[in-house]
């Protein structure tokens, strides 16, 4: 195919908050400064020509900024669908006179995400290698080869690999590019159902999988503001097969949130608290992992069988705060603790370590305060007091659910022999 010396690109201004702009098309001069001539200094003669450079796309993409005023790091070529890399040469794609380029100049902020939602491109790529250069043997018949892997065969021409190669799917945001998760339970509201908390028509809309019909959904500023409260509160659960989420705000439902990644709607600072609370899920439900006790660490780490203090005092350090307390009744000390922690529980009485309580009289007069007023839950053993309700608590740091009177967690024996008691 003999070269072409001009080719029509057609052009968008993708910004960061305000999508696509209108294309503008312009004829970008492939043969600009191609050959050029340069004085031989052995000869003294400028009849020589240099040789003549080889274009690439990084050097079209200058000629293009030069056109256009606009910086070469911001303009994307593409090509059928593809970026251009910068170090292709221009005669291996072939352009043809009627070729049309398409150059994006993407106005981002350091190629962050956007942190917003928005629509998906859908891409695949070699599972294996990660390369684009596939050629897909089937298509996907439904969500579920696209959302489940080693569903789709591929011919991989990078990968070097004689096992067979599968397609990896994968989203893009329309907005910035960058690849993120698809919220499967964000939904077009076709069925023009009602927000189950607002009653408002709203589209999206978030369906909570209920198996019963019909669906229940929420709209997305009433899913916001429930999550957020349900975290605030530690109203999160473990569930099989959804991890650690809340369920449908609908009274005996069983639908629920099956993807953690829905949580991100929330913001960076409740999905940061959400990701805490679950660690600490974790930790505890191992059953040797315990709470710093210091107002405003509570820090969740894992309480090693032997460890060099525990070994020597039964004395634990919290790796967040630095705080040294006892293993058994989780009284701050520095020294072995004299402690009856079996005793102090069955007569509630305040429980403390004898190398402080007698250093410091408000120390033991707020212990015996709390020893009489409190009681520690069973998981976390935080004290705490009931002022008023029935015997069945929440703890407001594990989450644990444990009975008053029998300070152990809640069971349905709880339930029908005391719960009002």
């Amino acid at each position: 195919m003999a070269a072409v010396s001009e080719v029509q690109v057609t052009i968008r201004r993708k910004q960061a908050n305000a999508g696509r702009g209108a294309p503008r098309s312009v004829v970008l001069r492939l043969n600009e400064g191609a050959s050029r001539k340069r004085p031989d200094l052995a000869s003294n003669s400028t009849d020589q020509a240099s040789p003549p450079t080889v274009a690439t796309v990084l050097t079209a993409k200058e000629q293009l900024a030069r056109q256009i005023g606009e910086p070469v790091e911001q303009i994307r070529l593409i090509l059928a669908g593809r970026v251009l890399d910068d170090s292709t040469t221009l005669e291996a794609l072939q352009l043809g006179a009627t070729t049309t380029l398409h150059a994006f100049v993407c106005e981002l902020d350091d190629g962050q995400p956007c942190g917003q939602l928005r629509s998906g491109k859908l891409r695949l790529r070699c599972e294996t290698c990660k390369s684009d250069a596939v050629l897909v043997k089937e298509e996907p018949s439904s969500w579920n080869d696209v959302l489940t892997s080693k569903r789709i065969r591929i011919d991989c021409s990078d990968c070097v690999s004689d096992s067979p190669a599968f397609a990896e799917f994968f989203f893009k945001c329309v907005l910035c590019g960058s690849i993120a998760p698809p919220l499967q339970q964000v939904r077009a509201n076709t069925s023009h159902a009602e927000c189950c908390v607002c009653g408002e028509v709203l589209n999206p809309a978030i369906n909570f999988l209920c198996p019963l019909s019909p669906l229940h959904i929420c709209c997305l500023d009433c899913f916001v503001a429930y999550a957020g409260c349900c975290l605030e509160d530690r109203r999160f659960q473990l569930r099989d097969g959804a991890g650690y989420t809340i369920g449908c705000p609908m009274a005996g439902c069983a639908g629920m949130i099956v993807d953690g990644h829905h949580f991100h709607l929330l913001g960076d600072t409740h999905y940061d608290l959400y990701q805490h609370q679950a660690a600490e899920i974790l930790v505890l439900g191992d059953g040797a992992g315990v709470f710093c006790p210091r107002v405003g660490c509570g820090a969740a780490f894992f309480l090693d069988a032997v460890d060099d203090a525990g070994a020597v005092n039964g004395v634990a350090l919290c790796p967040e705060c630095g705080l040294t307390f006892c293993r058994e009744c989780h009284q701050e000390t520095t020294v072995k603790c004299q402690c009856d922690q079996s005793a102090g529980r069955q007569n509630n009485e305040a429980v403390g370590c004898s190398s402080e309580v007698g250093a410091d009289g408000d120390l033991m007069r707020s212990l015996t305060t709390i020893g009489a007023t409190c009681k520690k839950c069973p998981r976390c053993k935080v004290p705490t007091e009931r002022n008023s309700g029935c015997a069945h608590l929440s703890c407001r740091q594990c989450g644990a659910q444990w009975c008053w009177l029998c300070e152990t967690l809640w069971t349905d024996e709880c339930q029908w022999n005391h719960w009002f008691d």
